[in-house]
Parts: C-alpha cells; sequence; structure tokens
C-alpha cells in the first residue's frame, strides 16, 4: 500500500481511506481491552 502497488492499485485517496478505516478499528479493539489494562503512571 505505501507504494500504491500490490493486489489493489492504490491511490493517495484509497490509501487514506484504509488508513482510517484501520485506524477506527484499532481504537475500537483498545476500547474493548481498554478496562482490562493495567493503569500506565506517567
Amino acid at each position: 500500500m505505501k507504494r500504491g502497488e500490490g493486489f489493489y492499485a492504490w491511490t493517495p485517496e484509497t490509501i487514506a481511506a484504509e488508513r482510517a478505516r484501520y485506524d477506527r478499528l484499532l481504537r475500537a479493539g483498545l476500547d474493548l481491552i481498554a478496562p482490562e489494562l493495567p493503569e500506565i503512571q506517567p
């Protein structure tokens, strides 16, 4: 995806959309497990 090559023809727009989708999924996963994670002290 970084070079716009691979199984799909990635345009800058589709790359941005896929990265945004992936980020939303990762954040949703973190929201699911967050209550079970230990608190991080600064």
